[in-house]
């Protein structure tokens, strides 16, 4: 642009105009208006033209200052720079994202709002001690400078300034006298008045000029103070970044120093107003004491330092006391090492209430919450879980209440039942040797000697497979889930309470204070040191507050187990959270008499087996009865010792109940599992004492899965009674005691009972076959009767005489009166139908024969002998493989009934019985006894015997002629029938 050029805004300027294009008054479109009221009413003349072109150049004069002051002052804060580390203030101000006048003018130095607190926060808020000094020495050296620059400007304009200033009072003395002398003189000489209005104003303007060196000036006696209370108080200064860096390092103890100093230091500041003043007299009197600290006011600075040393002592407070009492989740009793240190260091930041009954009153009511939050939520659970169950459908034709009970055929997978070398003659109820060492040999494993039940425990092999449907077992274990829970809350709170005790007896409050001793922070302070152990005492009452609530808790935990062994299967299903229990209820058990159902017990699943009962109330019991035991032993009141047995001894009642009902409920049902199919054979000998041999006989599974079950339901019923043997006694204190004779009988009755129900399932088996005994099925059920008289029973009663020290098997029991008349039954009906058979082959094939008119040329044996023994043939083929020992006993009575028959069937034919008829009958009877061999009993032979002599009318001669004769006939028939009748050989 040309220099003739002029822009907009420099024509705006000259003409002070708002815009280059007026459009209406000059009032409105000019920057400045002239103000000319005083002269709308005179009348310009030569007079007074004068003094209004006076007044406009007045007017302009101070519009052009003020917009000089204006651009002066906008440029200047522009490039205006900070003196301590000359950057542009600009800048910093935009950082700090300050924009009104009203705040920027705070921090311009050059300002007369400005305030130098807010400059050194919020500007220099990061500067170190060494950063400011380094800033003053800096600053002190410009001031420096500017004085002796200020000093020059004042030598070299004093003449000029003297010399003005006496012509001008010469002047103003002339115009003075000329005034005087001439008071009548024009009005168009000056007026005196003026002349002095124009010397003031022009003072004024020189104050005016000197007035920013003035206040230089000030500024650097200002700067010089601040710098030498900086020095002075350096370490003050430097407190908020110190106790920060040593959070950051973790370094408490230079913590607490140096706090420790800042409160003296502080303390200093409010007695002497700095820490190197030093009162003049130690000794002054109150009145001078008083003056002094009204005089020496704490400076705001420090303030604004203390007031953030306290921020962060709160803050590091605040986060201690989060630390000692917050727990994320479920509770976490951490070890003395940490939450000690803690109470001590909010000791060391002043806390003036006692941490210790804030840290007990938190943990309390957090195991409180819990546990009722956990029991709630698992036996919503549990509640959900007996639903499903009752919810599937059963079977009409299942008279068992869908209890499913094919699991019991795994049970030689589940578990090794127990079984001795040897057993008293009167416990085998006349058995032999052999079938105990055979037993021993084949199916499991032995025990020689056994004193206790630690044996029991390592025989009876735990199986991780399923005892009971899915659905069952998904009830059972969210049961020992729920115990489990209760456990661990336990545990915590045992933990917890050691602590407590420890608080309670002083034994934590000596660590805390001995600690403090050695600390060098507090070495002579014995003040502290007396007012930390104030704080941290205990009195009578804050302990009985303590122990009042560790017993509610314990007797909370105690009343929530109640009322789960309590429950039945309704009264569980009616639970509702919140109100099953509260700590407030009566102590006392709830007296329930069981009827013996399974539904009587709701800690059970409902439909559950008795071999997942077994097998999960053991789980279950065992963790239950530690920490019940541990918690009473704590020892708090005699009212949870108390009620920690009545638990106990209900539990154990309750418990017993639920596994005898169970397992005499299954075991009433167990003839349901007969498949018939034989498991394995069993050893004995013979009875032949003469004989070596050995007789094998096969048993179904069913003797085995009464054994099994038997033992295991006896060894969780020891473990339930006799449960002290495991628990030590501590603080004197035991929960559970020997069993009374009073339980131990009631267990024998259940015990014989059990026992009764397994031939009671027997019968309900037999009682099928009634209308054709004759079959495998009786066979098999006859060799596990005698299996279990001989083996089973008496293993299962010394068992149960060597865990509860008692003796069952001594006495007379009934049972095995009842077993033997039952085997009696029912070999006697299997005889019975077999007898019919017989007869009515003897009767149909014997009268067929004419005896009287009988003639034969071949005197082959007649088809009633032939078929009579081809009935017993097939009886031994029946036996042979799973009942040889029941061969002789079918044999013996079958033949003796066999030879009566034929006596009195030939009673009619006495001296009636051809010659033919004689030699034939002598022929059957003969080769009759010869196919018996070894099998014929004496009293058969006796019989045959009688009847060949009455038909032989006594004719002893004749008689023996014709066996003699007939003999050739009879082996004749023998060798014939060799291999068909070969099994009685």
């Amino acid at each position: 642009m040309s220099s003739l050029q002029l822009n907009e805004e420099t024509l705006e300027d000259f003409y002070n105009l708002k815009t280059l294009d007026p459009q209406t008054s000059w009032k409105d479109d000019s920057n400045y208006v002239f103000d000319l009221n005083k002269w709308n009413n005179v009348v310009p003349d030569s007079d007074n033209s004068y003094d209004v072109l006076k007044d406009l150049i007045s007017q302009q004069k101070r519009f052009n200052e003020q917009k000089n002051s204006t651009a002066s002052r906008v440029q200047t804060q522009d490039h205006l720079r900070d003196p301590l580390n000359n950057e542009y203030i600009a800048n910093s101000l935009q950082q700090l994202d300050i924009k009104q006048d009203n705040d920027i003018s705070a921090y311009m130095i050059n300002d007369k709002k400005f305030v130098v607190n807010k400059f050194l926060r919020d500007v220099h808020n990061k500067d170190t001690f060494e950063d400011l000094n380094q800033s003053l020495n800096n600053l002190d050296s410009i001031i420096e400078d500017q004085s002796q620059d200020l000093k020059s400007l004042v030598q070299d304009n004093f003449t000029s300034y003297v010399k003005i200033k006496n012509r001008l009072d010469k002047i103003y003395n002339q115009f003075a006298q000329n005034v005087n002398e001439n008071n009548e003189q024009d009005n168009d000489n000056l007026n005196i008045n003026q002349l002095g209005e124009k010397v003031d104003e022009s003072i004024r303007i020189t104050n005016m000029k000197l007035k920013p060196i003035m206040d230089t000036s000030t500024k650097m006696s200002n700067f010089k103070m601040t710098k030498q209370f900086i020095e002075d108080n350096k370490q003050f200064f430097d407190l908020p970044k110190t106790l920060k860096k040593c959070l950051e390092k973790k370094d408490f103890s230079s913590f607490i120093y140096n706090y420790s100093k800042g409160q003296e230091m502080m303390q200093k500041f409010k007695l002497y107003g700095n820490l190197n003043t030093k009162p003049e007299s130690e000794h002054a009197n109150n009145d001078e004491a008083d003056s002094i600290g009204q005089s020496n006011k704490v400076p705001k600075v420090i303030e604004l330092i203390w007031n953030q040393v306290e921020s962060t002592i709160d803050s590091y407070r605040k986060e201690t006391w989060e630390s000692l009492l917050t727990n994320p989740g479920s509770i976490n009793m951490e070890p003395q090492e940490i939450f000690l240190p803690m109470i001590s260091k909010l000791l060391d930041l002043k806390e003036e209430n006692n941490p210790i009954l804030k840290w007990f009153d938190f943990y309390s009511a957090n195991f409180e919450q819990e546990l009722n939050k956990m029991s709630d939520h698992l036996l919503v659970k549990i509640v959900e879980a007996q639903k499903r169950i009752l919810h599937i459908g059963i079977d009409d034709s299942d008279d068992i209440d869908g209890v499913n009970l094919s699991y019991y055929l795994s049970i030689d997978k589940l578990f090794k039942p127990i079984v001795y070398s040897s057993l008293k003659n009167d416990q085998r109820e006349g058995s032999n040797n052999n079938i105990y060492d055979s037993y021993i040999n084949n199916s499991t494993e032995s025990v020689i000697s056994k004193s206790n039940d630690t044996s029991s425990n390592n025989n009876i092999v735990a199986y991780h497979g399923l005892t009971d449907t899915s659905v069952i077992v998904e009830m059972w274990l969210l049961i020992l889930r729920y115990i489990k829970e209760f456990e661990d809350i336990s545990n915590k709170f045992i933990q917890f309470w050691q602590h407590t005790e420890n608080f309670l007896d002083g034994t934590y409050q000596n660590v805390i204070i001995n600690d403090k001793k050695k600390d060098n922070i507090l070495i002579g302070d014995n003040r502290t040191i007396d007012n930390f152990r104030r704080i941290l005492t205990l009195s009578k009452e804050d302990i009985n507050v303590i122990r009042t609530k560790g017993d509610n808790f314990i007797r909370l935990i105690f009343k929530k187990m109640l009322y789960f062994f309590q429950s039945s299967q309704t009264s569980l299903s009616n639970f509702t959270p919140g109100g099953s229990v509260s700590p407030d209820a009566p102590n006392s058990a709830k007296v329930v008499k069981d009827s013996g159902s399974p539904l009587d017990y709701g800690f059970i699943p409902p439909r559950a087996n008795g071999l997942g009962c077994v097998r999960y109330l053991l789980l279950i019991f065992e963790p239950f009865l530690k920490f019940t035991t541990q918690l009473a032993q704590l020892g708090i009141s005699t009212n949870t010792v108390d009620m920690a047995r009545e638990l106990v001894s209900l539990a154990i009642d309750r418990s017993i109940g639920a596994i005898s009902s169970t397992k005499l409920r299954d075991i009433s049902n167990f003839y349901k599992l007969e498949d018939w199919e034989v498991y394995k054979s069993v050893t004995e000998e013979t009875d032949d004492l003469n004989s070596t041999d050995l007789i094998e006989y096969g048993v179904t599974q069913f003797p085995e899965i009464v054994l099994i079950v038997q033992q295991y339901s006896i060894k969780v019923l020891r473990s339930f009674l006799f449960s002290f043997e495991k628990l030590p006694i501590i603080n004197g204190i035991s929960i559970v005691n020997y069993p009374s004779k009073q339980i131990l009988t009631g267990i024998e009755v259940q015990q014989i009972i059990s026992m009764e129900a397994v031939l009671e399932a027997i019968l309900k088996n037999a009682a099928k076959d009634k209308d054709n005994p004759r079959n495998a099925h009786t066979i098999l059920t006859l060799t596990n009767l005698q299996y279990i008289r001989e083996f089973t029973f008496p293993t299962i009663l010394r068992y149960f005489d060597e865990s509860f020290e008692w003796s069952l098997s001594s006495k007379p029991l009934e049972i095995f009166n009842l077993l033997g008349k039952m085997e009696s039954s029912i070999f006697g009906n299997y005889l019975s139908d077999l007898k019919i058979t017989l007869r009515n082959v003897l009767e149909e094939r014997f009268h067929q024969i004419s005896w009287s008119n009988y003639s034969s040329n071949s005197f082959r044996v007649n088809d009633y002998i032939i078929e009579v023994l081809m009935v017993l043939i097939n009886v031994h083929s029946e036996c042979f493989r799973i009942g040889p020992q029941l061969i002789n006993r079918i044999i013996k009575e079958t033949q003796v009934f066999i030879s009566r028959y034929l006596f009195e069937s030939f009673k009619p034919f006495i001296g009636n019985l051809s010659s033919d008829g004689l030699l034939q009958m002598t022929v059957d009877i003969k080769f009759f006894e010869n196919v018996l061999g070894s099998y014929l009993e004496k009293d058969t032979e006796v019989t045959l015997n009688a009847c060949l002599q009455n038909c032989f009318q006594n004719n002893i001669d004749r008689l023996e002629r014709c066996i003699s004769e007939t003999e050739p006939i009879v082996d004749s028939n023998l060798e014939r029938t060799r291999i068909q009748f070969a099994a009685f050989n």
